[in-house]
């Protein structure tokens, strides 16, 4: 124990309140194993000193009247002084009714072998520290040399034994003092551990509010930087030559793919901090297919064709438009992003009940063993630092956590070389005419 800083009054009187509880259950428990050591006191009394069993069970009546007045006194939520002094006083009543018993029975054997017993069944049985202990050994063991001296009149051929029952005594003394040194380090730990949550959670609801502060300053230098390219593009400051539309095409959709990561960053924070809520709109497919169609077209490689498929027709669904939409342009951006070539096709189709989408592309696909995690947060399927394709593996993330939140399943199938399907199932309760 040594190096171990003295608890400050604070602490120790939070140990104490802690261990009122307990305390009380093991009392209860020590009492209980007292009402099984006098009913066999009472048997062996019956056998060894019959006739003087009417006075030695008077005083084992004594001793069970003690032990319900302590059961009693712990029937309502005591303080810690009243949760000691209630063992205290009762093991102190019956040890001395015991060296009564025991100078009538002219015995010189229970009382002072059970004070080293007792001794070290409260010592690891009951939380209440050196103190208590200490009172419970001078106690027990007063009462044993009371009994022997009582009967014998001397400690004359004794002196190993008496060494030995002082050594177990003084033993049970330090073994309740580690005990209490141990849950009073515990729960040190404890109160350092909250305080050290506390902090951490104070840490990361700033870390968030400054995500959620800069991606929103991000966003107006990104939605100007768009917004000129788009005007470029669409000659508003004049037709751009060949090479100059080709670059002007790259800021574009450099700017959508920072866009892309900083609403990526949004939806991460208010899920992590739980914050998103599930609303319940009238989508049209088609619309929300021609929304995603515009957006998505500067992610449109040269030598690629995107198409979309609204087997839903003119019917309304009924779901979150805004978390529909975060799903769709994350799972058809990514296809984009790893088709250099081919096709990538979207289609979404209703029936009993359900709204299911799936994305499906011939870009370079996903090997079996990745499959498992690609959902994973900041799992990519080429992570080393010569990767061809951008990104910080945030998007599948969100799309299996936004399901989950709709209440869908999301799986998907791949062959290397080959492409990739996303299908995603979601509920949609209501369908009707527009």
């Amino acid at each position: 124990m040594r190096g171990v800083p003295r608890p400050r009054p604070a602490e120790r009187a939070e140990l104490r309140a802690e261990s009122v509880p307990l305390l009380v259950e093991r009392t209860r428990i020590g009492l209980r194993i007292a009402l099984v050591a006098l009913g066999a006191f009472a048997v062996v009394d019956f056998f060894l000193n019959r006739d003087l069993v009417v006075r030695l069970y008077a005083l084992a009546l004594g001793q069970v009247v003690i032990v319900a007045l302590a059961f009693r006194a712990l029937r309502t939520p005591p303080t810690w002084q009243r949760a000691v002094a209630v063992p205290l006083l009762a093991l102190s009543g019956i040890f001395i009714t015991g060296v009564v018993s025991d100078v009538v029975s002219s015995n010189t054997q229970s009382t002072s072998l059970l004070c080293v017993v007792v001794s070290m069944v409260t010592a690891t049985l009951l939380p209440w520290g050196i103190w208590p202990q200490l009172a419970t050994v001078l106690v027990t063991g007063a009462g044993g040399l009371a009994a022997v001296l009582l009967v014998r009149g001397s400690l004359a051929g004794l002196g190993y034994a008496a060494a030995a029952v002082a050594v177990a005594l003084f033993a049970s003394v330090y073994i309740a003092h580690a005990f209490e040194r141990t849950r009073l380090e515990r729960n040190r730990a404890g109160d350092e551990n909250r305080r050290l949550i506390a902090d951490l959670q104070a840490a990361n609801r700033l870390k968030s509010e400054f995500v959620a502060t800069m991606s929103h300053e991000l966003r107006t230098p990104l939605n100007v930087i768009t917004g000129y390219a788009d005007m470029m593009t669409e000659g508003a400051y004049g037709t751009l030559p060949g090479r100059q539309h080709d670059v002007v095409q790259r800021i574009r959709r450099s700017a959508v793919e920072l866009h892309d990561l900083v609403n990526a960053t949004l939806d991460l924070g208010r899920l992590e901090a739980g914050q998103e809520r599930v609303s319940h709109d009238a989508i049209g497919i088609g619309e929300l297919f021609a929304e995603l169609e515009r957006e998505l077209e500067p992610l449109v490689a040269a030598g690629v064709t995107l198409s979309w498929r609204n087997g839903v027709d003119g019917r309304r669904i009924t779901g979150d438009r805004g978390k529909m939409k975060t799903i769709l342009k994350n799972v058809v951006g990514n296809a984009l992003k790893f088709t250099p070539a081919g096709r990538v096709d979207v289609s979404a189709d209703t029936g009993s009940g359900r709204l299911l989408l799936v994305v499906r592309d011939t870009g370079i696909g996903i090997a079996t063993e990745q499959l498992p995690v690609i959902f994973d947060m900041f799992r990519q399927v080429d992570g080393s630092s010569t990767r061809r394709f951008g990104g910080v593996g945030l998007g599948l993330h969100i799309v299996k956590r936004l399901v989950d939140l709709l209440g869908g399943t999301v799986s998907v199938e791949s062959v290397p070389g080959t492409g990739s399907t996303f299908t995603i199932d979601l509920p949609a309760p209501t369908a009707t005419a527009t």
